[in-house]
């Protein structure tokens, strides 16, 4: 059994909601909290084996329903003190909170990490660097990725039929950006909207079909 208790809990609640700054709950509190829960929902369990209907059932129930909800309070409240100080902090401030717990305060220096680089970025003028990087890293990404051959589906020919058709080119005009991908010459084509090329009919085809791209009438 735990040496915490329901008065202890509701008094440390009173304390945290009537302080602007986090109060000392000891570095414990949320582990002693969980104990006490499962303490009480083994409570539950047994007299709930020994007797469904007793009134006892109904006073550990309402004690663990009035424990969680307490526990949120206090946690949702110490949270909202410690978001508000990384905040000030970030912001030029040297009041650091006192009296958090050890998760607390690994909470605490990940968000004002998070904020300092954040503010470093916008203010420091260096938003436009970063999405440079990261537009460079998604085109390296890109090339990395194998490309997908584009075939038609619904062709059942021989290969002979397959290599006549792929000396069939059309001229396309691109309409929206299409993934990379290989045509049925095995040339690799990534096309962008408005791109105008020539393309094996049938890969042509298969793009026209899926509303990609328009074929451009050459008239020869």
């Amino acid at each position: 059994m735990t040496n915490f208790s329901y008065s202890k809990l509701r008094s440390l609640e009173n304390m945290e909601r009537q302080s602007p700054e986090l109060t000392n709950i000891g570095n414990d509190f949320y582990k002693e909290v969980s104990n006490y829960i499962k303490d009480l929902e083994k409570r539950f369990e047994e007299e709930s084996a020994k007797n469904p209907h007793s009134k006892k059932i109904t006073l550990i129930s309402d004690e663990l329903r009035n424990t969680k909800r307490i526990w949120k309070s206090i946690f949702e409240r110490r949270e909202k003190k410690i978001l508000q100080a990384a905040l000030s902090v970030a912001r030029g401030s040297d009041h650091i909170p006192k009296f958090m717990t050890a998760q607390e305060k690994i909470f605490y220096e990940n968000l004002l990490n998070v904020l300092r680089e954040n503010r470093s970025v916008i203010l420091g003028g260096k938003a436009d660097e970063k999405e440079n990087r990261e537009e460079s890293s998604r085109e390296r990404t890109a090339k990395q990725t194998p490309a997908h051959t584009l075939k038609n589906p619904q062709s059942n020919k021989d290969n002979e039929n397959s290599d006549a058709a792929a000396d069939k080119n059309v001229v396309i005009r691109v309409l929206k950006d299409v993934p990379p991908f290989v045509g049925s010459d095995m040339k690799n084509y990534s096309l962008k909207k408005e791109d105008v090329l020539t393309i094996p009919k049938d890969s042509a085809e298969i793009l026209i079909k899926r509303k990609a791209a328009e074929e451009i009438k050459t008239g020869i």
